[in-house]
């Protein structure tokens, strides 16, 4: 673990680097087996402010490492431009970009000790050996591998091999760090574990860091700034908790957030109100009536939409009288998960499949039949066409707001 005490190590050996990143309509594309082209990254603009945390999250092919290594100068963007410290760096080879990077595989060398897989970056660079062993002295203090400096990678454990791949990056003291999925390999309790230690190198070392990854959880906790991509474009880029609150697109929506917010296709009619139409025979379409801020945010030409609700906009409520407002659905729940601190429900009504989060425990057993809660003040409204999102319930006043690294380290 990194201790306090090792802050003035930090500012001894350690003082940050000034970087910033920035890429302008950056393209790349493959040739496939018969020569068709194949993009995988397409006019991407994006700017990494100095000293920022930035993680680029998204599903397995989206482009997202494709982005990293062109950064990395390991592919060459068929168009566009990437800067460093704004030095253009297309025509730079990767040994001369002053950039780490730490990959999923953590390629340490097994022959060598953790103190001379450390070390040999620096010595390969001609770095004097009193310096070497005063940098890997203090990257190792910092990482808590003091005591493990002479043994092999054998001897080690997933959490270890990990801290030394990143000592092995900071020992350089590069202008960017950058993180091709280097938590997905641990098990999850030693992902939650290295997710805080990320974390807390960021703050302490000040450093430009960029992260790519699949897993949202981990995006949402360690990113100063998050940009998800899919397809090879960025569908959004923002703080986490405007991702989750106010997602740009219907991509964006299905994908941040555990349960996804769930997604029900309908129309508008008469501009007032949201019409699921009937999926089963004898079963009634379902009509909400639309909040007056969002009957004045959607276009009035609008016609089909999605509306999207979080899991806990959706509340198994007691059987009680419909009064205006509130809008109970009959649900059958297909699936329980105890979480322990929250329930998921998975209920299905109609043809329609949803999630629904409680607080706490709840008695609630998969077959059981319950009326659920529809709370529209909570809607967000995507076009159905197009995905853009049209309309947002209003954001949470700034001292309510939550600092996701502060929930993740307090557990």
């Amino acid at each position: 673990m990194i201790c306090p005490r090792l802050a003035g190590v930090l500012a001894e050996h350690f003082a940050p680097v000034m970087a910033s990143v920035r890429l302008q309509q950056v393209s790349k594309v493959f040739r496939g087996a018969h020569g068709e082209a194949v993009p995988a990254v397409r006019d991407v603009s994006l700017t990494v402010a100095d000293r920022e945390l930035l993680v680029i999250v998204g599903p397995s092919g989206c482009g997202k490492t494709t982005l990293l290594r062109l950064i990395a100068g390991l592919e060459t963007p068929s168009s566009g431009t990437i800067a460093i410290d704004n030095r253009v760096m297309n025509d730079v080879e990767p040994k001369d970009r002053d950039i780490a990077m730490v990959f999923q595989n953590h390629a340490l060398f097994p022959h060598l000790t953790v103190f001379e897989n450390l070390a040999l970056g620096l010595k390969l660079r001609k770095v004097p050996r009193s310096e070497i062993e005063q940098r890997v002295g203090g990257v190792a203090a910092l990482l808590d591998l003091t005591g493990l400096l002479d043994r092999l990678p054998r001897a080690l454990s997933g959490g270890e091999h990990q801290r030394v791949a990143l000592g092995r990056a900071i020992v350089r003291r590069p202008k960017v760090f950058l993180f091709d999925e280097p938590l997905s390999d641990l098990d999850a309790t030693l992902r939650t574990q290295m997710r805080m230690e990320l974390a807390r190198l960021h703050d302490r070392l000040n450093a430009t860091m960029i992260h790519v990854t699949h897993d949202q959880v981990e995006a949402m906790t360690l990113g100063d700034r998050i940009v998800v991509m899919d397809a090879g474009e960025i569908q959004q880029e923002a703080e986490p908790l405007e991702l989750y609150l106010r997602p740009a697109n219907r991509f964006v929506a299905g994908f941040i957030g555990s349960p996804p917010m769930n997604l029900i296709e309908g129309r508008l009619e008469g501009g007032a109100q949201f019409v699921v139409p009937a999926c089963e025979e004898g079963t009634e379409a379902l009509r909400f009536l639309l909040p007056a801020p969002v009957r004045e945010a959607i276009p009035t030409d609008a016609q089909r939409l999605i509306l999207g609700l979080r899991a806990k906009a959706l509340q198994p409520v007691a059987e009680a009288p419909k009064t205006e407002g509130d809008y109970l659905l009959p649900a059958e729940v297909e699936l329980v998960e105890r979480l322990g601190a929250e329930t998921l429900l998975h209920v299905r009504t109609g043809s329609l499949r949803l999630a629904s989060r409680v607080e706490g425990a709840s008695s609630v057993r998969a077959g059981a039949t319950v009326s659920l809660r529809f709370r529209m003040e909570q809607a967000s409204f995507f076009d159905a066409a197009t995905g853009k999102a049209l309309a947002h319930p209003n954001p949470p006043p700034p001292d309510t707001r939550v600092n996701l690294k502060t929930v993740d380290e307090r557990g």
